[in-house]
């Protein structure tokens, strides 16, 4: 699932996706109904997902994507941001992207398969990964990922369309509160130059849709707080109140 806005001749995730020889699953692209004739033309209509409404945010969309692959008897989602520029594993080159990507999808299921409260498993920055590359480990003790790049069952996902921001983050929370485990995977990083690409999430006011997210989750996790942080954006989402830490750990060593 590759939600787009704004991008229809910019996807750079796409670009190397479809070189992709893809054994555990197809991809598509989540698009506003009033830019559907452009992603037509870019990623072809067969691979759009288009939405009922225009401008609902990110959340509507992963929400609307959810439900098409429920619909059709997906076990597994694997989101995408539309502005990847691929994954890296120890080879540490984009060349190898392709490759690198073949082999996440032919072996990231198989944890699932084992582990029946596994509910999801993000992936680090490509800089986050060169601390933990040559230490050979399925899965690392950081429990951060990168731009929504996660993989999850369909059966346990869940996001609100009003959650306008922290998606990842807060489907994340939705599966601790009941009785999942998340991981961040430890073999591959995602290259991305964040901003560097018109359009996206940045077309709407992400301070705005960051407080009106913090806001109405509250509702629900009263300790969720957005709060100053050193990212480009100055300020982040706090869920540290809720993480179950030590049946966290617990879980990270049974792999």
């Amino acid at each position: 699932m590759i939600p787009s806005k704004g991008r229809p001749y910019k996807q750079k995730t796409v670009g190397w996706l479809k070189q992709c020889k893809l054994v555990n699953h197809d991809w598509k692209v989540i698009v506003e109904p009033n830019e559907l004739m452009y992603y037509r033309q870019s990623v072809g209509a067969e691979n759009c997902i288009v939405l009922h409404k225009n401008n609902m945010g990110l959340g509507y969309a992963l929400a609307f994507g959810n439900n098409y692959a429920k619909l059709r008897g997906y076990e597994y989602q694997f989101h995408l941001d539309d502005d990847v520029n691929g994954f890296l594993d120890v080879r540490v080159k984009l060349k190898h992207r392709v490759e690198v990507f073949e082999d996440i999808d032919k072996n990231i299921q198989k944890y699932f398969d084992k582990e029946s409260k596994l509910g999801l498993i993000r992936f680090i920055s490509a800089r986050g990964f060169y601390f933990y590359k040559n230490k050979d480990m399925d899965f690392i003790m950081k429990n951060q990922g990168g731009w929504g790049v996660l993989i999850t069952r369909v059966d346990s996902f869940y996001v609100d369309e009003n959650w306008y921001a922290y998606q990842d983050t807060l489907l994340q929370l939705h599966l601790w509160k009941n009785g999942y485990y998340t991981k961040t995977y430890g073999r591959a990083g995602i290259n991305v130059n964040v901003y560097s690409n018109a359009g996206g999430m940045q077309m709407r006011d992400r301070r705005k849709d960051s407080e009106d997210t913090v806001k109405y989750v509250q509702k629900e996790y009263p300790e969720v707080k957005l709060v100053e942080a050193k990212n480009s954006l100055g300020y982040d989402i706090d869920i540290s109140k809720y993480k179950p830490k030590v049946e966290y750990l617990q879980q990270l060593q049974e792999v």
